[in-house]
């Protein structure tokens, strides 16, 4: 049986710092870079097979954490099927930036039925704790609606479950889309039935007055 292939292009947001190419470079290379070199945008292609046999050949744009250039990273958001917003554990104001670029991300879509993906980066870090993990799951799960992982780039965990849920969110989304046209088309088509039907029977009336 031939599989299909999909492509989705996907963009890792985040402030600075947080993490993002070291969690992209550990899901592309297997290598964790312990130099900090702030990212201006680096774009990446990788092909993964999720477990129903679906070929997905993913396109990766790492963004910086500075936001210099807010046209540009509208147009990254407007073009983008999915998003991987990450934060870290031990930095409140990051978790902070995350609930805004997951606002900006909403906006720019013009809708919340969106894949996304909430990060919480640096775990092994967790001796320094700013961000607790009951309150990120709280805002996962009732605020964004999307999936949450803790991940640590620096150890491995967790960084090809991030794509693996972000694509099975993708999966859920152009499905509840798909629901949501049949459904229209439906009501479209009866509303279409109930007016033809309703037009008959106004004809039949008016014959049947000149009858008489």
């Amino acid at each position: 049986m031939r599989r299909t292939m999909k492509q989705i292009r996907l963009v890792v947001l985040g402030a600075g710092g947080v993490g993002k190419s070291s969690l992209v470079s550990q899901f592309m290379r297997g290598v964790f870079n312990t130099l900090y070199e702030p990212t201006v945008e680096d774009c990446y292609r990788h092909f993964l097979q999720l477990p129903d046999g679906n070929m997905h050949c993913i396109e990766i744009l790492d963004t910086g954490g500075t936001h210099q250039f807010p046209a540009m990273q509208e147009l990254n958001i407007k073009t983008a099927h999915g998003f991987i917003i990450v934060y870290s554990i031990d930095d409140a104001e990051s978790f902070q930036e995350a609930h805004k670029l997951r606002k900006l991300v909403v906006n720019v879509k013009g809708t919340e039925n969106i894949p996304l993906v909430m990060v919480g980066n640096k775990s092994d870090l967790a001796v320094d704790r700013e961000v607790q993990k009951d309150e990120a799951v709280t805002a996962a799960r009732e605020e964004w609606r999307c999936p949450f992982l803790e991940t640590s780039a620096k150890y491995n965990r967790n960084v090809y479950d991030i794509f693996l849920a972000l694509l099975n969110s993708a999966e859920t989304c152009e499905n509840r889309h798909s629901n949501k046209q049949k459904t229209s088309e439906k009501r479209r088509l009866s509303a279409i039935k109930t007016i033809c039907s309703f037009k008959k029977a106004t004809k039949n009336q008016r014959e049947s007055c000149c009858i008489l």
